[in-house]
């Protein structure tokens, strides 16, 4: 068995083990990926609210969504709950990062390239199950922002930009229930760093995003969600 294929299937084996005895989160905090969501569930872990990253929705889906009881984790932080939400007995809330650096690092990651596909394979089948690939790896990445940021907020209204979040803590403790407003920590923010395996300029993404149909869409919602394109 090749090594990639031996590796999913202990993947897939961790994923059926930690299916016993799994419980729901109490909160997740969701959005695109590639938007902090590491970094956030580094900072409550730290601040005394264990908050996994991506170990209860995983690429398998979540782990076990019948129990009504709590997870020893207080929450997760995960974009891979989106299709999954809202839920009765978890609170989400939206974090947002700038359209640009969202779209570049997921072509930099080869995320919608077809010849990087072996190296995010879990994600890319889980990302193609629920949303319409295009041919073009940078309308990909573009539409991913737009369409993900979409569904998040059709989910919840609770949403702070991951630019705001020392700013924001305090409302954030008030979502997620906390006992103590958050203390201010500091936690790094490249938790979550990867290598690059595609080039691209940032003024390439910006000349070339204005010419797919969707940009207008992606304007309007960025505006909303309080960036300026």
């Amino acid at each position: 068995m090749a090594p990639l294929r031996l590796r999913y299937a202990a993947q897939d084996l961790g994923d059926w083990l930690a299916r016993i005895g799994a419980k729901k989160p109490a909160f997740v905090i969701i959005g695109t990926g590639r938007c902090g969501t590491n970094f956030v569930a580094d900072y409550l872990t730290a601040a005394g609210h264990p908050c996994g990253h991506e170990r209860f929705y995983r690429p398998s889906g979540p782990l076990y969504r019948a129990t009504q009881t709590q997870v020893t984790p207080e929450g997760d932080s995960s974009w891979l709950a989106v299709p999954y939400l809202p839920e009765t007995g978890i609170t989400a809330v939206h974090q947002t990062r700038a359209p640009l650096p969202v779209i570049k690092s997921f072509l930099k990651l080869g995320f919608f390239h077809t010849e990087h596909y072996a190296r995010h394979k879990r994600f890319v089948d889980f990302a193609r199950a629920h949303f319409a690939f295009s041919d073009d790896p940078l309308r990909s990445s573009m539409r991913w922002w737009l369409e993900w940021n979409e569904k998040c907020t059709a989910i919840t209204g609770h949403h702070f930009r991951l630019e705001d979040f020392h700013d924001r803590t305090d409302q954030l403790s008030d979502w997620l229930g906390l006992d103590a407003p958050l203390p201010k920590l500091d936690v790094p923010a490249d938790t979550n760093t990867k290598r690059s395996v595609v080039a691209i300029s940032e003024d390439e993404i910006e000349s070339r995003i204005r010419s797919f149909p969707e940009y207008p869409r992606l304007v309007d919602l960025a505006a909303r969600l309080g960036y300026e394109l």
